[in-house]
């Protein structure tokens, strides 16, 4: 019994060190790009590489900048600026919404190894959040997320980074996820295009 421990403990402990390393690259990813966006001129840079890439451009902006709360004025100035250049609002959306869903499996995934470090740590206030959201069920959680992601302004890495540290999978709520992404950057777009919500991209 003894010799069984010795040999099961090390690969835990090598388990918890790479769940940690990894969620400490994808965070140090967003941090860095959030620098890059929070400093950049839209403006120019769409001059500089033409209206006709612009489709590519915000493509990669959303891909973090749309889903991170640090970057996501840095996201709905472009989208603004794109949309008044006479882009299809209905191709910014979901070029937009693609974009920000693929970033929503990059801040799950940093949920789900960030809790792992947390938890080695026992950290009690990360474990009763985890506990709050695995009594949920698991209609209410898809529900509430197609409302969060598709109807509000809030930045999505706030509840993926939640549900990726609970016990559910990525999958359980890829289509509230991609919809409600696709949905609100659809209907973002077209009220730019409208000339309303002008006030989101200052």
């Amino acid at each position: 019994m003894r010799l069984s421990r010795r040999i099961i403990m090390p690969s835990v402990t090598i388990n918890k060190k790479n769940a940690f390393q990894t969620a400490l690259l994808l965070l140090s990813m967003v941090v860095t790009f959030s620098i890059v966006m929070y400093f950049f001129d839209a403006r120019l840079l769409i001059e500089t590489i033409g209206v006709r890439n612009s489709y590519l451009l915000l493509f990669f902006i959303a891909l973090l900048g749309g889903v991170s709360s640090f970057t996501t004025g840095s996201y709905l100035g472009t989208l603004y600026l794109l949309v008044n250049e006479g882009l299809s609002f209905w191709l910014l959306g979901l070029t937009g919404g693609f974009a920000i869903f693929l970033g929503d499996i990059v801040f799950f995934y940093l949920g789900k190894n960030g809790y792992k470090f947390l938890e080695s740590s026992e950290a009690g206030w990360a474990i009763s959040f985890k506990d709050w959201i695995d009594k949920r069920s698991l209609r209410g959680l898809k529900l509430f997320t197609y409302f969060y992601v598709g109807l509000t302004p809030m930045p999505n890495d706030l509840i993926t980074l939640a549900l990726g540290a609970s016990k559910y999978r990525f999958r359980d709520f890829l289509i509230p996820l991609f919809i409600g992404s696709i949905q609100l950057q659809t209907l973002t777009a077209y009220l730019f295009s409208l000339g309303l919500l002008s006030s989101l991209n200052n």
